[in-house]
């Protein structure tokens, strides 16, 4: 199993651990990106691309996918019908959404009915375009809903593990639609219930979770991690001038982190999703 991500930073390169590594281990990398093809694709696109037959714990235990039969054949079908239709280019959400949308619905509905689990192809590549298009088209409730399965259900029982500046690209996309659900009037809700959970304290969390990871996953020395710890630092100072509050951080407070986790359980119970911290 892969136990090291690695990407470029300028014209270094930056290796950084998943899990703790023992001295004298050896460092795997993964060869399937982050885990987008079914048991069979993968290991075809593997053979493919790099001419052997992959013997990872993972290939090893065999196709644990969406079982075959009608509901896998048409995910299948539609799949096809999405990647010709993304293409990997954002602009082309809103044709996804408006071509495929209830497709997508559907596939996620399905899908656990017949036991495939929230880690099975296709949950991940589902939700995550849910998120994407739901966004370009003007939906951020749907958009939110998405992102919360997809950040604290879909990834979390991914096998191997999602990349971990994939799941912080996801956290980063939780953090912009709780802010964007945040700043809507009420008459924006159409009839909809808005997220009592969603406050200006719980922003500040998201976005103090979001630069803590910033600094695990690329260390506290890189620019990219400084940079978001002055941007927290500016929003958390702009926060108490604005509130007459002084903000307590969740590091180092066990009280602050339960209240963290109470409000994104209502977040997920808002949602209907099956799962709470």
């Amino acid at each position: 199993m892969p136990n090291v991500d690695w990407r470029f930073e300028g014209k270094s390169v930056r290796v950084f651990a998943r899990n703790p590594i023992a001295v004298g281990d050896e460092l795997f990398i993964t060869y399937a990106g982050e885990s987008i093809y079914d048991f069979l694709a993968r290991r075809e696109r593997l053979h493919a691309g790099w001419g052997f037959d992959c013997s990872c714990m993972l290939c090893k235990k065999g196709n644990a996918d969406l079982p075959a039969g009608p509901i896998r054949n048409r995910m299948v079908a539609h799949q096809a019908k999405i990647m010709e239709v993304w293409k990997g280019n954002l602009e082309n959400a809103r044709e996804l959404m408006n071509t495929n949308g209830a497709a997508i619905s559907e596939m996620m509905d399905e899908a656990p009915r017949v036991e495939a689990g929230f880690g099975a192809w296709p949950a991940n590549e589902l939700h995550k375009f849910s998120m994407i298009s739901e966004s370009a088209t003007g939906n951020p409730l749907g958009a939110l809903r998405s992102c919360l399965a997809l950040y604290y259900l879909v990834e979390p029982a991914q096998i191997p593990p999602i990349i971990v500046s994939q799941k912080l690209n996801t956290l980063f996309n939780l953090l912009q639609l709780v802010t964007m659900v945040g700043e809507m009037k009420d008459s924006e809700f159409e009839g909809k219930s808005k997220p009592k959970a969603i406050t200006a304290v719980l922003q500040l969390q998201l976005r103090e979770q979001f630069v803590g990871d910033t600094e695990k996953c690329f260390g506290v020395d890189s620019k990219v991690a400084r940079y978001e710890r002055e941007v927290f630092d500016d929003l958390v100072a702009e926060h108490e001038k604005r509130s007459h509050a002084k903000y307590v951080m969740m590091d180092g407070s066990l009280v602050e982190q339960e209240k963290f986790k109470e409000s994104i359980n209502e977040l997920l119970t808002w949602a209907d999703w099956p799962v709470r911290l």
